[in-house]
């Protein structure tokens, strides 16, 4: 197409054989056709407003069968309307005006059709600068029902969000699909008024009350950072596909895998030339609003991705400029291309900020023969036509194609589509799963992998006989919990089948083992005395008793028995039951105790384990406070007596010497053969005193 003066390509549209182009902002609008396409010769008409109108072609739209063709002129509040009679041939018809303005509207502002988009007898006309109950740049769009008869008005229905905010713009970004309506509001804000994150609004016309959903801009990712203006620019542009809506998040910037920002969670020109960031970014959405698949991202060292999207049949076509290119590309000036991205790729399940992102390679890129002269601007003009796309062909503007700081003429150029490369074809649908190792009382993740499919599905199954499940996969991964305490220790197989969505039948199964191991328990025990006072030291006038706990890493809790033993013999005490539901163990309330002479009472608390509880042992010290053997000697203890029946027993008695001492001055000799002969008895056990 030829070069015009003054932004050239600001507005672009294609339809069947035709495109249209503003060749001159405020001046003229130009029409190509396509007469011969043998010989590829092209018929140019040359469209002007009867009188000068300073914002003439703002925003061009081409009906579908593309005998219509629309301009804006926001400062005029104009839609101005042409239709072929023959080739080469287009006739004015009466332009669509401006309706006054009806509460909640108060004025249309300045950019009455700065966006506009046809399809059918439908047309949308972008107000991004419409006061609506007072909130300045707040936003609107009208839905323009065009009449078969061209002697009947036009019906125009304003759409409006329900709750207006300032600075919004919605209508910046326009969306039209048959009976589903998208507008972006880039401006839109979460906490901060100044924070301009975004958001977007889809309307079913065939809802009675035309009452709109909205989707904020999606959290922060822990790679994603804001620009240095606190803008991501959600909602700056949309395009609709046959089932869900496409939509740019202009400013967004996307970091390397582990890399930071340079500054506080500010991010700018830096870390995409230096760092493989990116800037844009496009997400998919389902009709309820929610998103499907990780975000789309461009190569690293990618700008201006998503400033303009479009879906052509297979093809997500999106702007972008590579600062992969020659010394001379730096900076923001790098020229700007087009990315043919396959859609056929694209992930189909539903996601969240931590879902992983969608790299895909481009399938074709579109770069003009003198990248430096096409401009930055090629195709990248946010919230306006950047490029218009059929299922052939794309027609691309580069308003600014003499560089940024010259006088800005403008070009716009044709691209034919490239054949996309065929999808790969499904290969079996297979499930993978790992075998599992958890302690007792521990939950289980049973794993489940699904490959040759990117459908959504569910995993379910049996394990030990019972049904587990189902899990909805979530980008072809599955886990299945399985609480803790139903199953003892042992080793139980499972069996996973993977279902598509809307199947009744598995296409793939998988099996498995989980395997439960005893869990490690600790035993913490103590001496008392009557008030249930811990105590470390006795005497025989002052008996104690023995309590504890049986404790295990999880929530579970230990059975059995706790054997109390004396370490120095050997020997087991008494055995005490473990406390179900607590793990807890004691002398019973009526037990007598155990009283000490004059040697220290070495106990252990031998827990013996369950099964499904490992064993595991206490230890406990009381000191004894017997008499001073040097003052004298001390008789010897009674022979222990049982008593007299209908009387309890008395405590038991540990460590006792029951021998008399021995004389100080005897020779050591004397003494050695003594204790040789076990003339000085310790008694252990159960004695009575």
């Amino acid at each position: 197409m030829p070069d015009r003066t003054n932004l050239a390509g600001s507005a672009v549209a294609v339809a069947s054989d035709t495109v249209a182009y503003t060749n001159a902002y405020g001046g003229e609008v130009q029409i190509a056709e396509l007469a011969e396409p043998e010989t590829d010769t092209w018929i140019e008409t040359t469209l002007t407003p009867d009188e000068y109108e300073s914002t003439y072609g703002a925003d061009v739209a081409l009906a579908p069968d593309g005998l219509t063709l629309y301009v804006s002129a926001p400062a005029s509040e104009r839609i101005y309307v042409y239709s072929r009679e023959a080739l080469g041939t287009w006739v004015k018809a009466a332009p669509l005006l401006a309706p006054e303005p009806v509460a909640p509207i108060e004025d249309n502002g300045i950019g009455f059709g700065r966006r506009i988009l046809a399809d059918g007898n439908r047309l949308l006309v972008g107000v991004p600068s419409g006061v609506i109950d007072g909130e300045q740049w707040s936003g609107f769009a009208y839905l323009v029902e065009l009449p078969r008869d061209p002697d009947e008005p036009a019906q125009w229905t304003p759409l409006i969000a329900g709750t207006p905010q300032p600075w919004d713009a919605m209508g910046e970004a326009l969306a039209l699909s048959g009976d589903r309506v998208a507008m972006g509001a880039p401006g839109g804000s979460i906490d901060d008024p100044l924070s301009y994150w975004g958001g977007v609004y889809q309307w079913d016309l065939t809802d009675a009350d035309l009452t709109p959903r909205y989707r904020e801009t999606p959290p922060l990712g822990s790679d994603t950072c804001i620009n240095e203006e606190s803008m991501r620019g959600f909602g700056s542009t949309l395009a609709f596909d046959d089932t869900s809506l496409f939509v740019g998040a202009a400013m967004e910037i996307t970091l390397p895998e582990g890399s930071a920002p340079s500054t506080g969670g500010v991010c700018g020109e830096a870390e995409i030339e230096h760092m493989g960031a990116t800037r844009g970014t496009i997400y998919r959405f389902d009709a309820e609003l929610q998103q499907i698949g990780g975000k789309i991202l461009p190569q690293p060292q990618t700008s201006r991705f998503g400033y303009s999207i479009a879906v052509a049949g297979d093809r997500l076509i999106s702007s972008g400029g590579s600062y992969d290119g020659p010394p001379s590309w730096s900076g923001d000036d790098t020229p700007g291309e087009v990315q043919v991205l396959q859609r056929a790729g694209l992930s189909e399940v539903p996601a969240t900020v931590e879902t992983p992102h969608q790299r895909p390679d481009p399938a074709q890129i579109m770069r003009p023969s003198s990248p430096e002269a096409a401009g930055r601007a090629f195709g990248s003009q946010p919230s306006t036509h950047g490029f218009a796309s059929t299922a052939d062909m794309t027609f691309v503007g580069a308003p600014d194609n003499l560089g940024p700081r010259a006088l800005n003429s403008g070009s716009a150029y044709l691209f034919d589509h490239t054949p996309l490369p065929e999808p790969p074809k499904p290969g079996p649908i297979t499930l993978a799963t790992d075998d599992v190792v958890v302690s007792y009382g521990a939950q289980a993740e049973l794993s489940a992998t699904v490959s040759g499919t990117t459908d959504p599905g569910e995993v379910r199954g049996t394990l030990n006989q019972k049904p587990i499940g189902p899990v909805t996969t979530v980008a072809g991964e599955a886990l299945i919990a399985v609480p803790g305490t139903p199953l003892d220790t042992g080793v139980y197989p499972f069996e996973l089948e993977f279902l598509s969505e809307g199947d009744d039948a598995p296409s793939a199964r998988a099996t498995g083992t989980l395997t439960i191991v005893p869990v490690a328990t600790t035993v913490a025990f103590t001496a008392v005395d009557a008030s249930g006072t811990p105590v470390t030291e006795a005497d025989e006038r002052t008996p104690f008793w023995l309590q504890g706990t049986v404790g295990t890493e999880g929530d579970t809790t230990p059975r059995g028995t706790v054997e109390i033993w004396d370490s120095d013999d050997e020997e087991v005490l008494l055995r005490l039951p473990v406390t179900e539901n607590t793990g807890a163990f004691a002398l019973p309330a009526d037990d007598p105790g155990f009283v000490i002479v004059d040697l220290d009472a070495r106990l252990e608390a031998r827990y013996t384990g369950d099964g499904n509880h490992l064993p595991a042992v206490g230890h406990v010290t009381v000191a004894a406070l017997g008499p001073d053997l040097i003052g004298g000697p001390t008789p010897r203890d009674p022979p222990a007596e049982d008593p007299p029946a209908g009387e309890a027993a008395g405590p038991r008695t540990l460590a006792a010497t029951g021998a008399t001492p021995i004389p100080l001055g005897w020779s050591t000799a004397f003494v050695l053969a003594l204790l040789l002969l076990g003339t000085t008895l310790l008694t252990h056990g159960r004695r009575r005193s």
